[in-house]
């Protein structure tokens, strides 16, 4: 990645959760048309969302060729960590979920 990424730069760059579900999507189906059909969604959007996190990162993320999508280094590197967030929020609502449950059978005074 460039010099000029901070901790913040995928909010500077206003990405969301969206692009990094999208990321995922891609490198499951290794093809944008299909990631598009997974996610109920247009291939151009697909390939929109891909377009904005590379340029906001700096680096290519997928290389298209006659095997599929497939990503690059740097792309391989993005995806761990998408993979690590959203398996940290899967986490989190199972923790809420459980916390909901205790909530139902307690009484304050």
């Amino acid at each position: 990645m460039n010099e000029t990424l901070g901790a913040d730069w995928f909010q500077r760059h206003r990405l969301k959760l969206r692009h990094l579900g999208v990321l995922l999507a891609v490198a499951r189906t290794r093809h944008i048309g299909r990631a598009a059909q997974a996610l109920h969604t247009s291939q151009p959007a697909v390939s929109k969302a891909i377009q904005e996190i590379e340029r906001a990162a700096g680096v290519a993320l997928f290389e298209r060729g006659p095997e599929g999508t497939r990503p690059t280094p740097a792309g391989e590197s993005l995806l761990r960590y998408a993979r690590e967030v959203f398996g940290t929020l899967d986490r989190a609502a199972h923790d809420l979920q459980a916390r909901a449950g205790q909530e139902i059978g307690r009484a304050h005074v």
